[in-house]
């Protein structure tokens, strides 16, 4: 019984809802004669979404569907739906300042994620460089030990087969003499 009845309050509910869109779309101009009956002021005409003031010839007008620019108005000097700003800077240059915004905040972004990013290449190109360097050391005094070890077998062979001297084999010329 309880579902019944959340099922019958949501459909008037719905009801509800369509009968007002449908009244409020009703209420609005639709034709040119009802657009040029809103003739008394910018604000009148503007306050209905489908029709738009022509400033030069103080008319209001419906605003056509088919175009962006309403061809009717002279000199750009139109406005749908507010009295501020004409249609034309609305249509035309909004948008193009519109997109040199996003396009500079993406220019910002960027850069700023680069400088990040390259200070933090730098850090890993520096820690990788004292890792090699840490490495490089290590095998070279491994290197190291292993050519005195080569060293002292080789002396102590030289020792045993008696090949072994301490002072060079050779004399300067003078000492000849």
């Amino acid at each position: 019984m309880l579902s019944l009845s959340l099922k019958l309050n949501f459909s008037c509910l719905c009801v509800a809802i369509f009968v007002t869109v449908l009244h409020i779309g009703s209420s609005q101009a639709t034709t040119d004669n009802d657009c040029k009956k809103l003739n008394s002021s910018c604000y009148t005409c503007t306050d209905n979404s489908a029709c738009y003031w022509c400033s030069p010839s103080k008319q209001c007008r419906k605003y056509p569907l088919n175009s962006v620019v309403p061809s009717g108005c002279s000199k750009h000097q139109w406005f749908y739906k507010q009295c501020t700003v004409a249609g034309y800077w609305l249509i035309i240059v909004l948008p193009c300042l519109g997109i040199v915004v996003l396009i500079s905040l993406g220019c910002c972004i960027w850069c700023c994620c680069c400088r990040e990013s390259k200070a933090k290449k730098e850090e890993r190109y520096r820690l990788e460089d004292a890792r090699l360097t840490k490495e490089k050391e290590r095998r070279k005094t491994a290197q190291n030990q292993r050519k005195a070890d080569r060293q002292e077998k080789v002396d102590e062979i030289r020792k045993k087969y008696g090949l072994y001297q301490h002072e060079p084999s050779y004399k300067k010329l003078q000492e000849i003499e």
